[in-house]
């Protein structure tokens, strides 16, 4: 749900819950009442979001997904990494049932074995 915002100096990331339903389904997004839209937007916690992405401004890559495990003070521990082979080419797979934060999890753990990777990812994660 993040959705960039151009401005005349930069692009700006921010969530913003209405934006993406009207870009989605305009239709829809009509008919959707606003407490509808306000009940999203606390249970995705889209200010706290807004927030830290402000914070965090100009950060990417692997240096924002370490100030998000910062911000959740956590620590990842990778068990059986001998096993994980150096070469070669490989598709790995997260169903993010804890939300997103497997994804994160998982793109910093191929990227500090196995170096730089793409990562696909559809427009609302």
């Amino acid at each position: 749900m993040i959705m960039a915002e151009t401005t005349p100096q930069q692009e700006v990331l921010r969530v913003d819950v209405r934006k993406v339903f009207s870009e989605k389904n305009p239709r829809m997004s009509k008919f959707l009442p606003g407490f509808i839209y306000r009940y999203i937007e606390r249970i995705v916690h889209q200010d706290w979001i807004n927030e830290f992405l402000a914070r965090h401004e100009g950060i990417t890559g692997l240096d924002f997904i370490h100030a998000i495990f910062d911000e959740f003070n956590t620590k990842i521990i990778v068990k059986g990494e001998e096993n994980i082979p150096r070469k070669d080419r490989y598709i790995f797979a997260s169903n993010h049932p804890l939300g997103g934060f497997d994804g994160v999890i998982l793109i910093d753990t191929v990227s500090r074995y196995l170096g730089e990777s793409k990562f696909l990812v559809n427009d609302i994660l």
